[in-house]
Formats: structure tokens, C-alpha cells, sequence
């Protein structure tokens, strides 16, 4: 539209004009366009003369070294885990395993004493297993809950003495169909009460885990407990074969194998056997649920490498905090640039626009054409109306003044009083269109009071 525009040169000349002659042409006092209203300015200044997006520049150039040297050691993180060797899992009584819960001390023991333990794992068990028995070989069975029904059977058909370990009730059907569960026994340390020489020169031992029973001829059970049960049965299958069940591998862990009885009693089941079989589950069993599958990345990922993260993730955050904007009170500066002051007046009527904020520059419109208009006149009583009371009656002394005034003006400009009142202190305009037409009644108003 032409008129707004029009407006916009013709009720701010004056304004325009004064900050030109003071050389403060940054700042307007309140300028507004008569298309009403405003959005932002099409250029940014900052206090440093920079644009918004040179200061983003600037910021990526500074940045962008310890970006590249922070995804370098990432990158390269990454390649030495995918290229470290993944150890084989360690599982419960592991021959292999130093933990707390691993067989190694067992297994170095019967070592020391001249038996050879071989760690198999099901169904990888070769068919050498069985020509070892001959010789006098022992399975020893820890993880029976970790095997399939399938291993379990082939665990089973072993040809020489087995120690079953903390079985549950499949691994009792297929491996030593003779015994049974008959509830929890311990965790307490007992005494063998009974006539089984391995448990008798063992003397007490630490206990827990499943209560056993057996129906079995001629079985030998040990350290019983107040249910009926007993944590140990042994009794012979197959002719010279025994199969020994013990209700949890407790004793036999690293942790507990070196109090009271526990490391005796241990050497004692694996008897004299000059081989000892023991058969450690596969990595993946068909059986072992969520132990399967594929590996993610970050379980891939070796620890020193998030402590590396960890490390430029603090260092990041202090270098921010070090180049952050200290909070402190506003100061005063003089801008690098100078802005046009029409600039500046139409920055601010596309904001006022965009907002909708017509009674806003209903104001300015009036308040800027009262200021000029007083000072022509000489009028002391043409003050503008504070803000948000255009169109009120507000009563009392400044109104009779504002009245006063608008019938001097009126006189000069030959037009009606309440028609000069209504101008330049009615209500705020509907439309824009309203908008227009005030500011152009305002214009008017002033060139017949200055031709007058």
C-alpha cells in the first residue's frame, strides 16, 4: 500500500530530521509506519558490529579443531575394540575362571597332585571323552542348567564316574535318574554324618542349594538337613560307574574353597581319576536364551574408552563455562553502525503489524504528532495521553487542558474542536484501514496548523 508508506515520511520528518542534526541516528524515539504495524528489522547489529551469522562462523572455525580431535578418538576407540579379541565367556565353577565364582582354584589344585583337567565344552565334547574314561577319567558337570536335552544326553552317556554339580530336575532325569530334589538345604555349615570316606575326611563344609534324595540301592547320602534331604548322594550305575550329586558348587568357587573343609572335600569327589572332564557349556547353546545373539556396539567398546569421553566431555563443558558471556548490568555503548532512522521507523512498524498491535501505533502516531504539534503551537496543556488510556476518560485537570488545547488547534486548523479532540485522543482504530486513515487525518491536521 502506498499510503502507509506516504505516512510513514510525512508524520516522522520531523523525528528523522532531529536525530540527523544530533548524529544519535541509532535511536528514534518510538517511530512507527502508518501500515501500522512491524516485524523484525532486516538487519541484525550486534554490540561487536558483527552479523548473526558471521558470529556463527566465527564460533565454527573455533570450535571445529577440538571437534575433529574429539571424533578422532572416538573413531579410533571404536576400531581397537572391533579389532581387541573377545575372550570366551566365563561361566559359574569355570576351570578358566579367577573370579569369585570360577573353578580355577579347584582346578590348579587337582593339577598340582599330577590329574589333568580338560575343559570341554558341550556338545563339543569329542569322542575321545569316552576312551579317556577307560583310563580312569571323571566328568565333572557344573552348569547343568545352561544345557540342552540334547547335551544333557550326551553328558550322560559318558563312560566313567560323573560329578553333577547344583542340578536342577532335567539334568537329575538324564544324568542321575537315581536322585531327586527335596527342597533347599543350608546355607549353613554341616557336618557328614555318614560313612562316605571323601566327606568324612573332609569334616564340615559350607552348604546351601538343593536338598537331595535318593532311591537308589546301596546310595550313600551326607550332610543332612531338618527337611530329610541331604546335600550329597553318591551311588553306583552301570557296574563300576558312580554318579556323585552335590546341591550347589559353593564350596567348590574360589571364594569359599579355602574355609573349613571345602578344598578337601572337593579333591576328595574328584577321587583318583587321572583325567578329569570338565564340561563347560558353549559360548552360545541352544538353550541359553538371552546369552545368545549378536553383541551390540557398546558392549564392544573397551572401558578406557569411555573414561576418554568422560574426560573431553568435562573438558568441553569447562572451555564453555571459560568462553561464556560473564552475567553482569547492561552497558551503554555507542554502536559501530550507524542505522538510518527510516530504517529503524520501519523495523518498527513491521513488528508493530505483525502483532496486530494497532492501538500501539495508534499511540506513537499520536503521541509523536501531539509533541510536534505542542511545540509549534506553544501549547503547554497538549501533553500525550499515557500509555494504554487513549480513548478513556480520565478525568480531572489533564483533561480539561487536553480540551483546551484541542480547541486552540481546532481554531488555527478551521476545523470542529471535538473532531481535533477525537483525532488526537480517541479511541484506538479497529482496522488497519482505520489505522491508515488516522494517520493520514493526523498529517492533514499538522500541514493546515503550520500553512495557518
Amino acid at each position: 500500500m502506498s499510503a502507509p508508506r506516504e505516512r510513514a515520511t510525512a508524520s516522522d520528518r520531523v523525528t528523522t530530521n532531529e536525530r540527523a542534526t544530533t548524529g544519535d541516528q541509532a535511536t528514534t524515539s518510538r517511530p512507527v509506519t502508518t501500515d501500522g504495524q512491524a516485524a523484525t528489522s532486516e538487519r541484525v547489529i550486534t554490540s561487536e558490529g558483527v552479523t548473526t551469522r558471521g558470529r556463527a562462523s566465527r564460533a565454527f572455525r573455533q570450535w571445529r579443531l577440538p571437534a575433529l580431535l574429539a571424533a578422532g578418538v572416538l573413531i579410533a576407540g571404536g576400531v581397537i575394540a572391533l579389532l581387541q579379541h573377545q575372550p570366551s565367556p566365563v561361566h559359574y565353577l569355570d576351570p578358566a575362571g579367577t573370579g569369585q565364582s570360577g573353578g580355577h582354584a579347584l582346578a590348579d589344585l587337582a593339577t598340582a597332585r599330577g590329574q589333568v583337567v580338560m575343559r570341554s565344552q558341550v556338545p563339543d565334547t569329542s569322542p575321545q571323552d569316552t576312551a579317556h574314561a577307560a583310563g580312569g577319567a571323571l566328568e565333572l558337570i557344573t552348569n547343568p542348567g545352561q544345557l540342552t536335552a540334547a547335551q544333557l544326553r550326551q553328558a550322560a552317556a559318558f563312560d566313567g564316574d560323573i560329578l553333577l554339580v547344583d542340578p536342577n530336575a532335567a539334568a537329575l532325569r538324564a544324568i542321575a535318574p537315581g536322585a531327586g530334589i527335596a527342597g533347599h538345604a543350608g546355607p549353613a555349615v554341616t557336618e557328614p554324618r555318614c560313612g562316605l570316606q571323601a566327606a568324612v575326611l573332609a569334616g564340615s563344609v559350607y552348604v546351601d542349594g538343593a536338598a537331595l534324595t535318593t532311591s537308589a540301592p546301596g546310595a550313600q547320602v551326607c550332610y543332612p538337613d531338618r527337611g530329610g534331604g541331604h546335600w550329597l548322594v553318591r551311588y553306583s550305575s552301570g557296574g563300576s560307574r558312580t554318579v556323585t550329586v552335590i546341591g550347589s558348587g559353593t564350596p567348590l568357587t574360589n571364594e569359599y574353597l579355602a574355609d573349613g573343609g571345602d578344598a578337601a572335600l572337593g579333591l576328595n569327589l574328584l577321587g583318583g581319576a587321572r583325567r578329569i572332564v570338565w564340561v563347560v557349556p558353549s559360548a552360545a547353546p541352544a538353550g541359553a536364551g538371552a546369552q545368545g545373539g549378536q553383541q551390540s556396539f557398546l558392549s564392544l567398546v573397551p572401558w578406557p574408552v569411555y573414561l576418554i569421553v568422560i574426560q573431553l566431555c568435562v573438558a568441553a563443558l569447562l572451555a564453555a563455562a571459560w568462553r561464556a558471556r560473564r552475567l553482569g548490568p547492561l552497558v551503554a555503548e555507542r554502536l559501530p553502525v550507524v542505522v538510518r532512522a527510516a530504517e529503524t521507523t520501519e523495523g518498527h512498524g513491521r513488528l508493530y503489524h505483525a502483532r496486530r498491535a494497532r492501538d500501539r501505533a495508534a499511540e506513537e502516531l499520536r503521541a509523536a504528532a501531539v509533541s510536534r504539534l505542542a511545540r509549534f503551537a506553544g501549547l503547554s496543556g497538549l501533553g500525550p495521553a499515557a500509555p494504554g488510556t487513549a480513548g478513556r476518560d480520565t478525568g480531572g485537570r489533564d483533561t480539561g487542558r487536553r480540551d483546551a488545547a484541542a480547541e486552540a488547534l481546532a481554531a488555527r486548523a478551521g476545523r470542529p474542536a471535538a473532531e481535533v479532540a477525537a483525532l488526537l485522543h480517541g479511541p484506538p482504530p479497529a482496522t488497519d484501514q482505520d489505522l491508515v486513515s488516522l494517520a493520514a487525518d493526523l498529517d492533514q491536521l499538522e500541514r493546515k496548523i503550520h500553512q495557518s
